[in-house]
């Protein structure tokens, strides 16, 4: 695990300082896999706030998997995606969240979310 997705609004995204990194157990054969930490509320009940979401930065998108995207302005977001000819179409699953369209251009990178893992035991 290396930084966090916000799932409410879009906020800054920071990779963790090394010694704060961790591993996690998955089956992803992306070579590029990494993790990130699910903060917020907006693809609740579905995913909740401190699971882990594994992304896959060697494959492509497609309209109706769950990704988590970095805009060009540091804002990180996980939703589910619609491509929509040059826009991009961002939808939460909490219905107290609205969908929203940006462009293309508006993205540093997007990718597609392997899988999610949540630890339920806590001490």
């Amino acid at each position: 695990m290396i930084g966090w997705a916000h799932a409410g609004e879009a906020v800054a995204y920071e990779e963790l300082p090394g010694d704060w990194q961790n591993r996690i157990p998955t089956e992803c054969r992306d070579p590029k896999a990494f993790a990130v930490s699910l903060e917020g509320d907006s693809m609740a009940p579905e995913f909740r706030d401190g699971q882990l979401l594994v992304l896959m930065p060697s494959e492509e998108a497609y309209s109706g998997c769950f990704v988590v995207c970095r805009f060009k302005d540091d804002g990180v977001l996980f939703r589910r995606i619609e491509f929509a000819g040059e826009e991009i179409v961002l939808h939460p699953l909490n219905p107290r969240y609205d969908s929203r369209s940006y462009p293309r251009e508006a993205f540093a990178w997007i990718y597609p979310v392997w899988g999610s893992w949540a630890q339920l035991w806590k001490r």
